[in-house]
């Protein structure tokens, strides 16, 4: 007895050992992350990647026969569900050399069974954590390496099969890694683990996209191509002819397109890493920041397209920056400003401070200034020009280029918003010189691939700002705290930001400035029923949210520039709906629970909605033709909640809640209206819409007369946000995801 237990023992430290060495081989990065954890979790995560390895292995094999690799999918999957079988058997069908892998693949294969005994000998939770998405992954693997045996060659027809596959291939990773480390942190409260939960699958599609971008022309010399075969086609590439010189501008450009999608999933990982409590769930933090800040700045690299698409090469970032990241993730677990500092690096791809004064050194736009900004929020300015689709200047295009440097830059605040995004797309596309100021590296994230300089400081710093308006000659103010906090970092963000913010415009000469309001800053009597216009004033005897308050007081702001000679236009819209909603909305928010089953119920009423595409239109408008001094109410149209239902209905195919809240609900009391909201789509931020049986009303006739306005329709502004939604995998395909992945404004 005392024998055998030597035996099982010395067994168990074997199994132990070969993981521990087999490790590395097979991923170096991950290796550093996951040897570094506690003993327990790094077990478990060891023993979970070599069995995902394994299962990617058997989908590399080539040349393979079909049926072989069928019945290894089916021995592998038997073994994962504990039925009967034999791991010496398993790992003796790995010795033919036939089964094309490379040597530490073949060697890891061998070993399976070491793996195996290594998973069951962990904690039963650990391995109930672990089992289902290595068969989740199993199961999409061999769909997967059925269809290119059966086709001949690896095919991935449209975004949507892209982000299908990556599910699959880490996308089920990130599941598996937030199962364990919900155990690893048992501190973390149920918001902290519904907020990893939502973001864990764009964690691992996130990681997984960089490494298609940037393993392209390596995948095309064995017979695969994981771009979208419709992403080429619309830039006029053919799949066999991708690494030819004569393609590489349409490649390229294919290649951004895709660089643009990766970005959105690297936001939401940023956000998954960043969830996580920083004392306890620090390890957990540094797993992640590393190969996620490498990820970035390995994305930056194939943007900039040095080696992109070249055969024989591969984009690579600065081994300095991997030493960096490597070092100082684990130092910088628990900040939040300082991982988003390290963040901010990768993105620039460049570590922060290069030998002999070589590299790419970001221009310091900070130094403290009234009112004071909070260190943490410091920051360099970024400069992002082009992407990897950049194309070489023509005659056509320098003759552009030096309209747009007559014109003079357009400078948009809050960029990296919902409206935001939307305005700076929209000036790309007209050919303007755009330059944008965000607050951090995931604001930088959103526009990655535009052609747009990025500079990130905060609206407080005029130091900054003023560096930020110099050759700019005209200016959207669309920066503003919504979401809750602090009514102080309400009043000093969306004042204090607005005064410093004009006080540099009329310092550089910019010819005007547009300034984001809102229809919440215009409210009086609501019970009156009339329309409200921009005549009307803010009801100071009832209360508002401090957005609404802030937003008046910075319209004041705004009067006063104009009686100091600043040009400054108003434009006050209500509640946003469209695409580029990155940090989902109140409406945001229920249509992906609509479209997940987790809408449970609704309130009756109504809501006055704007669409993006009005929003951007009316700003456009009022720069071009907009009275100095006015304001302009904007609101595309008032749409009950029954039908905004039957809108999500029509894009989702999934049908709405049964339970309906009563229209009194509505309008009794905020306790109530809040009560309302989070059952029309979770937690409603101040400033977010209620629904109200005796709704607001908007008068748009002076936008409508002086710009030009037309109001568009609401269901065409859901249809958007909903194939927005679906580029970014947070809700499921649907009528109005197909053929529509990337919405546009």
């Amino acid at each position: 007895m005392a024998a055998a237990l030597e035996a099982l023992a010395a067994q168990r430290v074997a199994d132990r050992d070969f993981c521990v060495r087999t490790l590395p081989r097979v991923s170096r990065t991950f290796a550093l992350s996951i040897l570094s954890l506690p003993e327990g979790l790094s077990d478990s995560l060891c023993a979970a990647y070599l069995l995902c390895r394994i299962v990617d292995s058997i989908e590399d094999a080539n040349p393979i026969a079909p049926e072989t690799r069928v019945s290894l999918f089916d021995a592998f999957d038997a073994l994962m569900r504990g039925e009967a079988g034999s791991l010496s058997e398993f790992e003796a069908r790995f010795t033919d050399e036939a089964i094309g892998m490379s040597e530490a693949d073949r060697a890891l294969c061998k070993g399976a069974g070491a793996v195996f005994r290594v998973y069951r000998a962990l904690p039963a939770a650990d391995q109930e954590a672990i089992r289902p998405w290595v068969l989740e992954m199993s199961r999409g693997m061999r769909e997967y390496a059925g269809r290119a045996d059966a086709e001949g060659k690896t095919r991935i027809r449209d975004v949507a099969d892209l982000e299908r596959y990556c599910y699959f291939v880490a996308g089920t990773v990130g599941e598996l890694l937030t199962a364990l480390f919900e155990r690893a942190v048992p501190t973390a409260s149920e918001e902290v683990r519904k907020a990893a939960w939502s973001r864990a699958t764009r964690f691992g599609l996130g990681l997984q996209m960089v490494n298609v971008l940037k393993d392209v022309a390596e995948d095309l010399d064995r017979g695969a191509c994981f771009l979208p075969e419709d992403v080429l086609a619309r830039h006029g590439v053919r799949r066999d002819a991708l690494l030819s010189p004569e393609a590489r501008a349409g490649g390229l450009a294919a290649v951004s397109e895709v660089c643009t999608i990766a970005r959105g999933h690297l936001d939401a990982a940023v956000e998954y890493t960043l969830c996580w409590p920083g004392r306890e769930g620090a390890e957990v933090r540094a797993f992640c920041a590393v190969p996620l800040a490498l990820a970035i700045a390995t994305l930056r690299e194939v943007e900039r397209g040095e080696d992109t698409l070249v055969r024989g090469r591969e984009p690579k970032i600065d081994k300095r920056l991997v030493a960096e990241v490597l070092a100082g993730a684990r130092r910088a677990a628990e900040s939040d400003s300082a991982l988003t500092a390290l963040f901010a690096r990768a993105a620039e791809a460049r570590p922060s401070a290069p030998a002999g004064g070589t590299g790419r050194v970001a221009m310091p736009l900070l130094r403290a200034r009234r009112p004071p900004v909070p260190p943490e929020r410091r920051a360099s300015m970024t400069v992002i020009r082009g992407g990897a689709g950049a194309k070489k200047s023509s005659g056509n295009d320098a003759s552009r280029n030096d309209a747009r440097t007559r014109e003079g830059r357009v400078l948009v605040t809050g960029g990296a918003g919902h409206l935001g995004q939307n305005l700076v797309r929209r000036l790309v596309a007209e050919g303007k010189e755009v330059r944008v100021l965000v607050r951090g590296a995931r604001g930088a994230a959103a526009l990655a691939g535009l052609p747009v300089e990025v500079v990130t400081c905060d609206v407080r710093d005029a130091d900054a700002l003023g560096a930020a308006t110099r050759g700019v000659t005209e200016v959207y103010h669309a920066a503003a705290m919504v979401a809750e906090g602090d009514e102080r970092a309400f009043f000093e963000t969306n004042v204090l930001g607005t005064r410093v913010l004009l006080d540099a415009c009329r310092e550089a000469g910019v010819r005007r400035v547009v300034v984001t309001s809102s229809l919440d800053a215009v409210r009086y009597d609501d019970t009156r029923g009339a329309p409200i216009d921009e005549a009307t004033p803010l009801d100071p005897f009832s209360a508002h949210s401090p957005h609404a308050r802030t937003k008046a007081l910075a319209e004041h702001e705004c009067l006063k520039a104009v009686a100091d000679g600043l040009d400054v236009v108003v434009v006050a819209p209500t509640t946003l709906v469209g695409p580029f909603d990155d940090r989902p909305s109140a409406i945001g928010r229920a249509l992906v629970d609509h479209a997940n089953g987790r809408l449970r119920a609704f309130a009756r009423g109504a809501l006055l909605l704007t669409s993006t595409r009005d929003a951007v239109e009316a700003h456009l408008a009022a720069m071009r033709n907009g009275r100095k001094g006015q304001k302009y109410v904007v609101a595309t149209e008032l749409v009950s909640i029954d039908d905004l239902l039957s809108f999500f209905e029509e894009a989702s195919a999934r049908r709405r809640p049964p339970f309906a809240v009563p229209a009194l609900l509505a309008r009794t009391s905020l306790a109530q209206k809040l009560a309302a909201a989070r059952m029309l789509g979770g937690e409603r931020p101040p400033g977010a819409p209620a629904p109200a049986s005796s709704p607001r009303r908007a008068d748009t006739s002076k936008a409508e007369r002086e710009l030009g306005f037309v109001p568009t329709c609401v269901r065409s502004a859901i249809y958007d946000a909903y194939a927005d939604f679906f580029r970014r995998a947070l809700v499921p395909e649907g009528p109005a995801s197909r053929g529509a992945h990337v919405a546009r404004p």
